[in-house]
Formats: C-alpha cells, sequence, structure tokens
C-alpha cells in the first residue's frame, strides 16, 4: 500500500508526547478558544496547552495540507493518569477533513500513467496497456472515495499523550508509528515505535513524490504478473480488492 494510503489506513495515528519537568504555564495566560479542557491537570497550564495545540497544527496537520483539507482545527484535553512515576494527560487534536486533490493528480497515479504509457510502445503484449488502466481505475475509486469518519467522532482525530517528568523544563515530542514484520507467511508482529515528531512529520507524513510514482508502478507491474499467472481468476480483484484473490 502506498505511503498515501497507509496515512489514511492508519488514522487515527497515536502520538506521544514527552513532555519533561513542565511546569504549569501563568495563571493569567488565555487559553486559545479552540482548545476544550475537560479534565483539568495541574501541570497542564494554558500556555503549555496553546503550544502544544500550535505544534500539533505545525508538525501534523500542515504537512498534510497539500492532500487533505482541514478546517476548524480544535484540541480537546481528556484526563490525567499516573504511571510508572509520571503523570500523562490524553489530549485529542481534531479537524473537519476532506480531500483537497482529485486522486489523479495524485504522484501514485501519475506513476502508473508514466508506465502505462510505456506500455503503449511494447509489442510482446499490447493489451498490457488496457490492463493498466483498468487497475488504475480500481484504485482511483478507493482514491476519490470519501474518507472514512470514527463512528464516534464525526472528524479526523489524533490521540495524542503527554507525559510529564518532573525536575525538568523542557519537552520533547514523539510519534508513534506502526510497521509489521514478517518472519514467514504465517507468522510476523506489528511493532509500535517512536521518533521526534518533527521527523515524524518529515519522514512520515510529508510526501515524497518520486517514491510516490515508483510505487504507482510498482502496482502496475504487481497487476500484471498476477494476470499472467493467474489469468482469469484474477482480473476482476483490481477493483479496490486488489489483493484478496
Amino acid at each position: 500500500m502506498d505511503i498515501r494510503r497507509r496515512i489514511i489506513s492508519s488514522l487515527p495515528v497515536l502520538l506521544l508526547l514527552v513532555l519533561m519537568g513542565c511546569k504549569a504555564s501563568p495563571a493569567d495566560a488565555i487559553l486559545d478558544d479552540r482548545i476544550t479542557i475537560l479534565d483539568k491537570s495541574p501541570q497542564l497550564g494554558n500556555q503549555m496547552a496553546n503550544s502544544v495545540f500550535e505544534d500539533l497544527q505545525k508538525y501534523y496537520l500542515e504537512p498534510l495540507s497539500d492532500r487533505y483539507k482541514f478546517e476548524n482545527p480544535r484540541m480537546k484535553v481528556y484526563y490525567e493518569k499516573e504511571k510508572d512515576g509520571l503523570v500523562k494527560v490524553d489530549v485529542r487534536i481534531m479537524a473537519d477533513i476532506s480531500w483537497r486533490r482529485d486522486g489523479e493528480d495524485s504522484p501514485f497515479i501519475q506513476g502508473m500513467r508514466e508506465l502505462q504509457e510505456e506500455l503503449r510502445h511494447w509489442h510482446e503484449h499490447p493489451d498490457d496497456a488496457e490492463y493498466a488502466e483498468q487497475v488504475i481505475d480500481g484504485w482511483l475509486l478507493e482514491l476519490n472515495a470519501p474518507l472514512d469518519k470514527e463512528p464516534d467522532e464525526p472528524d479526523y482525530g489524533t490521540v495524542v499523550e503527554l507525559v510529564f517528568k518532573p525536575g525538568e523544563e523542557e519537552y520533547t515530542i514523539n510519534g508513534f508509528y506502526t510497521h509489521t514484520v514478517f518472519y514467514s507467511v504465517d507468522e510476523f508482529e506489528s511493532i509500535t515505535e517512536t521518533i521526534p515528531l518533527e521527523q515524524y512529520s518529515r519522514e512520515i507524513l510529508t510526501e515524497d513524490v518520486e517514491q510516490e510514482k515508483l510505487e504507482g508502478r510498482q502496482r502496475v507491474w504487481e497487476a500484471l504478473y498476477m494476470r499472467y499467472t493467474y489469468g482469469d481468476l484474477y482480473k476482476d480483484s483490481i477493483y479496490g480488492d486488489l489483493y484478496n484473490d
């Protein structure tokens, strides 16, 4: 699955904000009116809440704004708990989300189109380009479909966890990401790791155009391989269920 879809399928993404030794903000700090504190934490003052809200918009929403349209961003602070000697506060960053661009304009589809054009000039299998069109149509159905929304929360949302460590005055922000390690066809596990939020934003969220194009080309090659391997048994699986059969 391409990077763009991984991002979609992984929503909401779990991020970890590690705030080390944070102190309460000045009592007279004005809380951004887009922030709702449902359970007040004595360690999370208004000034710090405002700062966290700004960071999440900058490093999470903005890198995705070329693909998605985010409106009405807001943040909720849920509850505080203690674990392993640390104070943790759950926070949710939310926004109304819709597609900003058509799937046809994505680098992923552009890569497919480039390979399709090359296939038109191949004489060994003259219908490969037509078959590639079917593959592309299947992906466009998926990429242009309405975005899935959580049943209990009508808007896009990302859960974050603030972790306070007494004695320090600075905080760092780490992003969770999950990847699957395959040991065999039937044996695998999902591993969750953390990286700094700025790195997460740069490496996971920011679109790599050339990599997206390459992945689009690979999907067409995979579909062609499956076609010549399984013939008509595979042709009906290219529409949205590309890898189910």
